[in-house]
């Protein structure tokens, strides 16, 4: 478990684009969240909740930083009315070694948010501007499509007869003739974030292979789902927790653990010689 081993804190950071005194409505806000992760765990950021109807809402994805064992989740964010706002951070998941997963619940935190209006406005009694005319919509002409996709067909069965003609093989296109790269060369080379993208690829397709109905378009979560059917004899808790580290760690921010890339390639050559 981890759970134990970690050391919370919350702390809430303001960073405004322009004003440097008191956020105002509209302006770009960033929450973050502190904690505390050991050694070769992977700390994923859960997405901030979607509510349209919502004072404070989200302009985008979480960022994720991490020096040493100190790991710092924020968040941006905007409020569209002022006053006080009582949020809730969201709660990240620990992914650590060995597939073992655990998840911490939600921070609150306190926004103080400033009206944009001068103080000699009356808010209440100022009435909003009326609502702007629909917007024209442009007229879409398909005949440039169709001309294109008809000249691009033509190409392609000519591309096929001939080579039927010359006696030569036919690659159908998506069709790769090239050997599996070397995953682990890369990662000691210090291309790590190639090299955990290619591990991931790789275990992905070796799965897909052996199971068809867990292609690549899943997700991972997906993924396990259709494998805890088909394939329960697996070791699915060490596969989803890979697959999901590997999802976290790809785009999280840093050089990338090269632990992983191990793991996914020993896993993969697992998989191949039968489970």
């Amino acid at each position: 478990m981890i759970l134990p081993s970690l050391s919370l804190g919350t702390t809430l950071v303001i960073a405004l684009l322009q004003q440097p005194a008191a956020p105002t409505v509209g302006d770009t806000v960033w929450v973050s969240r502190s904690l505390r992760a050991p050694a070769g765990s992977v700390v994923r950021a859960a997405p901030w909740p979607e509510d349209a109807t919502a004072d404070v809402q989200s302009l985008g994805a979480a960022t994720v930083s991490r020096r040493g064992d100190s790991v710092e989740i924020r968040y941006p964010l905007v409020a569209w009315t002022p006053g006080e706002h009582e949020v809730d951070i969201p709660g990240p998941t620990i992914l650590g070694p060995g597939a073992s997963i655990d998840s911490l619940g939600p921070e609150p935190a306190t926004l103080f948010i400033a009206s944009v209006l001068p103080d000699t406005i009356d808010a209440d009694s100022t009435p909003p501007r009326p609502p702007d005319g629909p917007v024209g919509r442009a007229e879409v002409a398909w005949l440039p499509l169709l001309e294109f996709l008809t000249l691009a067909g033509a190409i392609g069965a000519a591309v096929i007869l001939f080579g039927k003609r010359r006696g030569g093989e036919v690659v159908a296109p998506g069709t790769s003739v090239t050997a599996a790269p070397d995953v682990m060369r890369w990662a000691r080379e210090g291309e790590v974030k190639v090299a955990l993208a290619a591990a991931q690829a790789q275990l992905r397709a070796e799965i897909a292979r052996a199971v068809p109905a867990a292609h690549l378009g899943l997700s991972a979560e997906h993924c396990v789902e259709v494998l805890r059917l088909a394939r329960p004899d697996w070791p699915l808790l060490e596969i989803e927790g890979l697959l999901l580290a590997l999802d976290a760690e790809r785009f999280a921010a840093g050089q990338g653990d090269p632990d992983l890339v191990d793991r996914a390639d020993a896993l993969r050559s697992r998989l191949v010689r039968g489970g």
